[in-house]
């Protein structure tokens, strides 16, 4: 069979050498705004769109190489476009090696990795097959330039790369550079590729542009869904890590001979983990298409392909796109392989992961079968690219919008007003407009797809929480589930109707330090960091009474580098990390002499002064430099007589915030006048043997903290936010020395 099957891959490629078809004209829309909307772009693509990636510009990479033209490949005429779905403008790019049929993904950094490609058109020497490539090239959107990197150890005519959880790039299957399939893979740590490794043992051979999908517990899983129809004998599917190398067949997938060039999606959210097959076909041999479709859920300890619902019609070529209100749009493809006569399908279905069901919607206009492509756009449309039926090759592209933008309601609007660099389990704000409430943010990461095929493909929910100008939303915490790089926020309304996005970076370069720290009784100040970020750094200048339980209370300003901590008379003392200048005196502070009664401190957001607590729970502003003295505050919690406040901090907008008294209980107040009640909170922590000794919120407001005499830090919520993990806290068991705490 494998040799059979390279026989018509060989026949395919010397039959499907193209000449340019399809001359686009302005688009109509092809059914019903309710089941959304096709059209057809005034210009046609300038290159034969096999490979298709949406940069974080919102612009779409378009490679061709030699776009399976055996007279471009000999003359060494290789292509690449970059297309502006804005103006629907399109750039030529000089394109230094034949990437016709390469592998290609999003490293973290944002630049684009495409390795391998076209070493030959079938000949004597490559055994009368196409063979691979070594090459390996950058594409960065800042430049619009290709760079070279290290050639890969292995030429690769067809594999796959998939993004590994700690930014490395997985790179598996493809012909060599002699035509015969590859046996082993290879793994780009950014600058180099590691030494070859063999495997995984369970398969026969290492399929064609394999669909690997990284799951959240590290191992990649391999659908059953390639190119040139691999199946579940030769190739099976299962679980495999790429450190031990073993490999965990998951059984159950139907129609195992015929998932050839089918759609593979790692259904949202991918906290779900479950991956689902559509349809394929058989590309080497005269057979149907099929319809069914297969699930696996693999968050269960032996998982297991379960049938899903049909989609409408035989389709091999099938593209599958998650779109931002978590369903998953299928479209195009043929009723079988184009070798054999194959004939366009022309229609297009939504699945509901919730409700595992299909819809219909508008049929497009113009055909995709092999060597097409479907790419999510940052406006939450889909564009699709590409095809090569015998003898030609579809220049033509179209835009779907989806029946969300067609309720005749206003979509939301999101602008980001934080942060766009961002750390693992870090937060972030954005102002939305909405005419319905916000239900939900989530996390796209851009595509990169090829003949019907984007394993890197995924959609992540996001924590949110509103707030008084918009959302602030809380990034995934756990690396496997959203490697890094750059990825699109949609915010999404009660009705289902997405917001355009806006790009975060995930684990950038730039990312600011969340941490804090936790402080002693004798004032030191021990580093800690929030939700897998750095911890804040070393603090200098600070006081320190060694032997002597006075320091009560720390706060952070919003420059993260510096802050105050106060001692229990009252005293207010700045400090900095190393390298940036103490903050200024403050100045208005309640004082008592010679009286430890001072418990908490908390500034403003705006950096113009803050507030002491005392023990009975009194509230006390003073200014920072010249700022103005705060207004007072209302609603506070006063136990006249009793020292029974602990800590006090104050909310990111500055509207208000919290004391924390010796139970645990939690008690909101107002700053000034004419602003809204804060949420209620409920006590995380009710002592038992270390007693209460500070509280303080996340940046993002949505959570927040009580410490304990001990140093255990025990997380609440605001308004249904969720409190980040903690690490490198200190801990004194036993003695309860632990003071305070800012983030």
């Amino acid at each position: 069979m494998r040799r059979d099957r390279l026989g018509v891959v060989r026949g395919l490629f010397a039959g499907l050498l193209v000449a340019s078809a399809g001359v686009a004209t302005s688009g109509e829309p092809a059914a019903a705004a309710t089941n959304g909307t096709w059209e057809v772009t005034s210009t046609p693509s300038n290159v034969r769109a096999v490979h298709a990636t949406l940069l974080r510009t919102g612009k779409v990479l378009l490679v061709a190489g030699s776009g399976n033209d055996r007279n471009d490949f000999n003359a060494g005429t290789f292509k690449t476009s970059i297309w502006d779905p804005a103006t629907g403008n399109l750039t030529a790019v000089s394109t230094p090696w034949d990437a016709f049929c390469s592998g290609h993904v999003a490293l973290a950094d944002g630049r684009i990795l495409i390795a391998g490609g076209s070493g030959g058109y079938s000949s004597p020497s490559t055994n009368y097959q196409p063979s691979g490539t070594k090459k390996a090239y950058l594409f960065d959107p800042a430049t619009s330039q290709y760079q070279a990197v290290p050639n890969m150890h292995v030429a690769r005519w067809y594999p796959t790369l998939t993004e590994l959880g700690d930014g490395r790039v997985f790179a598996l299957g493809g012909l060599d550079d002699t035509g015969q399939y590859t046996s082993q893979s290879e793994i780009f740590d950014g600058s180099s590729w590691s030494t070859p490794a063999n495997g995984p043992s369970s398969y026969v051979y290492q399929p064609m542009y394999p669909a690997l999908h990284q799951m959240r517990d590290g191992r990649l899983f391999y659908s059953g869904v390639n190119t040139f129809g691999s199946n579940a004998a030769e190739v099976p599917p299962g679980l495999f890590d790429v450190n031990t190398r073993a490999y965990t067949n998951v059984r159950g997938l139907t129609d195992d001979q015929r998932r050839d060039q089918g759609a593979s999606v790692l259904l949202p959210p991918a906290q779900d983990q479950r991956v689902m097959v559509i349809g394929g076909g058989d590309h080497s041999n005269d057979v149907n298409a099929v319809s069914t479709t297969a699930i696996a859920d693999l968050k269960v300890p032996n998982p297991m392909f379960t049938p899903g619902p049909s989609i409408d019609s035989n389709k091999i070529y099938v593209s599958a796109v998650v779109l931002p209100d978590s369903t998953v749009l299928q479209t195009g493809g043929a009723a079988k392989s184009v070798v054999f006569s194959g004939t366009p399908v022309l229609s297009a279905q939504i699945f509901q992961p919730k409700t595992n069901t299909w819809t219909s919607v508008a049929a497009p206009s113009v055909a995709r079968m092999y060597h097409s492509s479907a790419v999510l756009l940052p406006d939450g449309r889909v564009a699709t690219f590409g095809g090569n039926p015998t003898n030609s090759f579809e220049m033509r592209i179209e835009v779907f919008t989806p029946p969300y933008l067609e309720t005749g309601t206003a979509r939301p609007t999101l602008a980001s007003s934080g942060a766009t660099d961002l750390h693992y389990g870090d937060y972030t704000t954005f102002a939305t407009t909405q005419a319905a409430p916000i239900a939900r943010a989530v996390l796209v990461r851009p595509a990169s797809t090829t003949h019907e095929s984007d394993p890197n493909q995924r959609l992540v929910d996001l924590g949110m929480t509103r707030t008084a100008t918009g959302v602030s939303v809380t990034m995934p915490s756990e690396p496997n589930l959203a490697p890094p790089g750059w990825y699109m926020v949609f915010v999404v309304d009660s009705n289902g109707v997405p917001s355009a996005a806006q790009w975060v970076h995930l684990a950038g370069a730039g990312v600011t330090t969340r941490g804090g720290y936790t402080l002693d009784g004798f004032g030191g100040l021990h580093p800690l960091a929030v939700g897998g970020g750095s911890a804040a750094p070393a603090a200098t200048g600070a006081p320190y009474w060694p032997g002597w339980d006075i320091a009560r209370a720390v706060a952070r300003r919003a420059d993260r580098r510096s802050g105050y901590v106060l001692d229990g008379l009252g005293g207010v003392h700045p400090f900095a990390s190393s390298g940036t200048a103490l903050p200024p005196a403050i100045s208005g502070a309640a004082y008592w002499k010679d009286w430890d009664i001072a418990r908490g401190i908390a500034l403003l957001p705006d950096g113009s002064g803050g507030y002491t607590l005392d023990g009975f729970g009194g509230v006390h502003p003073f200014r920072i430099g010249a700022g103005l003295m705060p207004p007072p505050v209302t609603g506070a919690p006063y136990w006249p007589g009793q020292d029974r406040a602990r800590g006090i901090t104050v909310l990111p907008d500055g509207s208000g915030g919290y004391i924390v008294d010796s139970r645990g209980a939690i008690s909101r107040f107002r700053i000034g006048t004419g602003k809204p009640a804060l949420p209620t909170v409920q006590r995380p922590y009710a002592p038992v043997g270390a007693p209460v000794r500070g509280i303080a919120v996340q940046r993002n407001g949505a959570a927040g903290f009580v410490l304990d005499g001990f140093g255990g830090v025990h997380g609440f919520a605001v308004a249904g936010g969720l409190p980040l993990p903690i690490t490198g806290a200190p801990s004194w068991p036993g003695w309860s020395i632990a003071r305070g705490i800012a983030i």
